[in-house]
């Protein structure tokens, strides 16, 4: 008997995979509209500002959050006053301090998805959480 090496053949494509980009003509985010998110260890609340355009951030509650560092945290973060930030192709980014940094995109007019990561200082200790993905949907 005789050994017969067997190599698999390569097949070179040439798709590409298609990535869908959202204008705020094609979503049309109806201004005022209230979002409710959750991500592993919280929740948290965002509105469509009144152009449409911007994403404004009310809260984000984390509840028995597991700590980088250890043990666990609960805390609200409140945006008061409400900052807004830019929506461009459907994405957005929220921020505050060093606390916080959540990345979105609109799957549809109703609905969002992305990642969240929090740096939260409470009675002298640090709590990092994240990132870690979230998902909101229109109330």
């Amino acid at each position: 008997t005789q050994a017969v090496l067997v190599t698999p053949e390569l097949v070179a494509t040439t798709a590409v995979p298609i990535i869908p980009t959202f204008t705020k003509q094609a979503l049309k985010l109806k201004p005022g509209a209230k979002f409710s998110g959750t991500f592993s260890g919280g929740d948290f609340i965002f509105r469509i500002g009144q152009t449409g355009n911007e994403v404004v951030p009310k809260s984000i509650n984390i509840r028995k959050a597991d700590c980088k560092e250890g043990g666990k945290m609960s805390d609200l973060l409140a945006f008061d006053p409400p900052p807004s930030f830019a929506i461009e192709n459907g994405q957005f980014t929220i921020t505050r301090d060093k606390q916080v940094y959540m990345t979105g995109m609109f799957l549809s007019e109703t609905q969002a998805r992305g990642s969240i990561e929090l740096h939260v200082m409470q009675k002298g200790k640090t709590c990092s959480i994240g990132p870690t993905t979230w998902i909101a949907t229109i109330e």
